[in-house]
């Protein structure tokens, strides 16, 4: 430690030690400011002139370093450029306000965790901000900062390389056998929309079954109107999609054998289906006397809505089985009036 003469501002300086070991990197040291003129001063403590001092000593290790003659010692090279340790000081409240005869602890820290081992020194110095700079001398202590060397890093065992390449082969083994023995699912194509020839070969493509329903419905025929699994469903191999597709609406014919042609006509087209008269009708269709005697498609057949059913009318003949040994009705006496009200003409239509 350098002491410089009594400074004019009347401050004076003393630190808690002059040589401080940062341990881990850091320390810190006390410096003891005093006030010693008969008014109170602004005090300012501030920290300079670092420089790298000498290298860390060697390592332990070998023989003890009083056994080496000081030209043969081992020597560690300084860093180079070499860090300024006055960037890493820290001061508490620098600049103080100290009454006259007053005494301040100031604590300056240093961390240096990343600087290399080494001696360092720098200089710290007290001065009155009252006075221009010229007037103030100042006090100025040397404190040496030792920062331990770094230890040795411990040279790095081989890695058995041959057990992360055995361990590798036995998983691409496993791997390979669990792929060609693991049972595979298989994705449900998309269906709906398409064709029930493009259903088909959807399904042949991805190793799949299918059932195929028509339904009836306004699509065009052929037309896959549903699926089950759902498109993206995963699946065994093999396993049955059900398909809907579209046909042509059907309906049911009406047994219209015996009714009155209008009556036999209005019931078809009430079902949807279309009218044509047989060629071979002996009467029209519009005509009141007349009755179906024939029907193609036959009733009870289901065929396209809009089919035509040809029908065979014919005029109505009243007929009626009486007793051979019955009188004609109109001179019979031994036919009652009861007996006459129980007979049941069928309906002509008119």
């Amino acid at each position: 430690m350098t002491d410089q003469d009594a400074p004019m501002s009347q401050i004076e300086m003393t630190l808690s030690s002059s040589r401080i070991e940062l341990e881990d990197g850091t320390g810190a040291v006390t410096a003891s400011v005093t006030n010693a003129a008969a008014k109170p001063q602004r005090v300012v403590l501030r920290v300079f002139g670092g420089e790298f001092v000498a290298p860390p000593k060697p390592a332990t290790g070998g023989a003890p370093e009083s056994e080496h003659p000081p030209s043969h010692r081992p020597s560690v090279p300084p860093p180079d450029p070499p860090p300024d340790p006055t960037e890493w000081a820290t001061i508490d409240e620098s600049l103080r306000t100290i009454p006259a005869s007053a005494t301040e602890q100031y604590t300056v820290s240093f961390d240096a965790k990343s600087a290399p081992g080494g001696s360092y020194s720098v200089k710290l110095n007290a001065y009155s901000a009252d006075e221009p700079p010229e007037a103030n001398s100042g006090q100025v202590l040397t404190l040496e900062l030792v920062v331990p060397a770094q230890p040795a890093k411990p040279e790095p065992k081989k890695f058995p390389w041959w057990i992360v390449a055995a361990a590798a082969g036995l998983v691409v083994v496993i791997a390979v056998v669990v792929f060609f023995l693991w049972p595979r699912k298989t994705e449900v194509p998309l269906l709906t929309g398409g064709t029930l020839e493009q259903a088909q070969a959807a399904l042949v493509a991805a190793g799949l079954g299918g059932q195929f329903n028509p339904v009836e419905s306004t699509e065009p025929p052929e037309t896959v109107l549903s699926q089950d699994p759902e498109a993206g469903t995963e699946v065994e191999p093999e396993s049955i999609v059900t398909v809907g597709f579209a046909v042509e609406q059907t309906v049911e014919v009406p047994n219209v054998i015996g009714q009155p042609a209008g009556a036999a006509r209005s019931g078809l087209q009430d079902s949807g289906l279309q009218v044509a008269l047989n060629p071979a009708s002996t009467c029209s269709i519009n005509d009141s006397g007349c009755i179906v005697r024939g029907q193609l498609p036959e009733g009870g057949e289901r065929v396209p809505v809009g089919s035509t059913v040809m029908l065979t009318i014919s005029p109505f003949v009243f007929t009626f089985p009486w007793p051979t040994d019955v009188c004609t009705v109109i001179f019979c006496e031994r036919l009652e009036v009861d007996e006459l009200e129980r007979i049941e003409l069928p309906d002509l239509g008119r």
